[in-house]
């Protein structure tokens, strides 16, 4: 998101949306990543409700690696 559409309130809006979506197919809840050094991003979905889960780890699979396993 540019900054110039930061605080018009398109995050709460599409946020709003997926929990609808969520709620219309019966889903207990929506997972999601976020950067741990984005303070203003984290506050935003804490204040949605958001629970952190320091529990949780994010994996990504690239490069080289992902090459290697696409092979097999």
């Amino acid at each position: 998101m540019t900054r110039n559409c930061r605080s018009a309130g398109l995050g709460k809006a599409l946020m709003r949306e997926l929990a609808i979506i969520a709620r219309q197919r019966n889903l207990k809840r929506i997972d999601w990543t976020a950067d741990a050094d984005d303070k203003r991003l984290l506050q935003f979905y804490d204040e949605l409700g958001g629970t952190r889960r320091p529990e949780k780890l994010f994996y990504r699979l690239d490069g080289n690696a992902l090459l290697r396993l696409g092979e097999g």
